[in-house]
């Protein structure tokens, strides 16, 4: 008996990137070096890189151009104000040319398989309109706490959804979704500054069907300077909002 196994291949231009990774960074020094490096280190090479600049006033910038002049796949977007996470990746979705959109936060960095896996489960499960993963879950010099494991199965993440619990898990920096899906919902709410990923998670929920794998392809670091610690009242309240 032979079986005929055929990977599911988008109809694309072969020119064109297939996946269009996107990042805020405001006054990000610190840990932006690595957080670009994970994303050039992929082992996926077929993407573009948006990256926007939120006006930030330290090296942000120095950086960036350092990797940009480096790298084609980069491109920078330069904001003149500050208009906060929300605004800015909107910005970068209205630029990008992909089928499908990876996110990256500019304090943590991602494991060099992780848009193979996601890809790869992504053209074999149509279904599936975004797919998280599990976390590594860091400190702010980079050693390795615990791996933060999430819920996987479209079923139970619609119940949860459905249910209408403000724990979130689905990492946010650790996204890939379809481009075509997420802009027709209206992308991200700008009236959302804050916990927009569970706004946009709840929304999409209600027509589509979500996942994560459970592997940790992700690096999510507790940086006291973040927004996740700094404005955590801020996010819960947006979450009970959404």
């Amino acid at each position: 008996i032979f079986i005929k196994v055929t990977r599911i291949v988008s109809k694309r231009d072969s020119n064109s990137p297939l996946i269009s990774v996107i990042m805020s960074v405001y006054n990000g020094e610190k840990y932006l070096t690595e957080a670009i490096q994970s994303i050039l280190q992929q082992t996926y090479k077929k993407f573009e890189f948006l990256i926007v600049d939120d006006a930030s006033s330290d090296n942000t910038p120095k950086i960036l151009c350092f990797f940009s002049e480096r790298d084609k796949r980069i491109k920078i977007i330069k904001n003149k104000r500050n208009i906060g996470l929300t605004a800015s990746l909107n910005k970068a979705l209205s630029l990008a040319s992909g089928l499908y959109i990876a996110r990256q936060d500019a304090d943590d960095f991602s494991h060099q398989k992780r848009f193979e896996k996601q890809l790869e489960y992504l053209e074999t499960h149509p279904e599936i309109v975004l797919v998280g993963s599990a976390a590594t879950i860091i400190d702010e010099e980079g050693k390795e706490l615990c791996i933060r494991h999430v819920l996987s199965g479209s079923n139970i993440l619609k119940q949860h959804f459905e249910q209408g619990k403000l724990t979130n898990y689905i990492f946010h920096g650790s996204i890939m979704f379809r481009k075509e899906t997420i802009n027709k919902i209206g992308n991200y709410r700008d009236a959302f500054r804050y916990a927009q990923d569970h706004d946009l998670y709840l929304r999409l929920s209600e027509q589509h069907q979500l996942d994560n794998l459970n592997l940790p392809l992700y690096y999510w670091r507790l940086n006291p300077g973040g927004v996740s610690s700094t404005k955590e009242l801020l996010q819960q309240k947006y979450s009970h909002i959404a």
